[in-house]
């Protein structure tokens, strides 16, 4: 086939028409980008970025267009799952903290000094933790 045809699958010398640029890598060693990450909006594109321990602001989700004109997503594996385990892991969070909690419902700063004083600071501080994730999770 010549260099510039395409053949039956949209493939050109056997390449996808959709090998846009390289896929997103967590560092070494990490099974997922580390957050904190952050919502970018800038020319209609949303994409979400993080600040490496470089200082370096690296890309964690970032969009791009195809040759043949679709739009698609950078994005590694590790990180596509951890945003589709995102619901799931926010219900178990809130699970945990309606545990700790006195009513069975919200967590408060008092259930946060009874964790404290009953399990310690590992606990509490795992608490606490949870709960500023939900917090953020919620816009808050």
């Amino acid at each position: 086939m010549p260099a510039s045809e395409e053949n039956e699958i949209g493939q050109t010398n056997g390449e996808p028409q959709c090998a846009g640029p390289q896929e997103a890598q967590p560092a070494s060693g990490q099974s997922h980008t580390p957050g904190p990450w952050e919502w970018w909006t800038s020319c209609s594109w949303r994409r979400l970025r993080h600040d490496d321990e470089r200082g370096r602001t690296v890309s964690v989700v970032e969009p791009f267009v195809c040759r043949d004109g679709h739009p698609d997503l950078i994005v590694s594996e590790a990180d596509m799952a951890l945003i589709a385990a995102a619901p799931e892991t926010y219900e178990a969070l809130k699970d945990i903290l309606r545990t700790f909690s006195a009513d069975g419902e919200s967590f408060t700063d008092e259930d946060y000094s009874d964790a404290l004083r009953m399990y310690g600071s590992d606990v509490a501080g795992s608490l606490d933790h949870a709960r500023a994730a939900i917090d953020r999770a919620e816009g808050r």
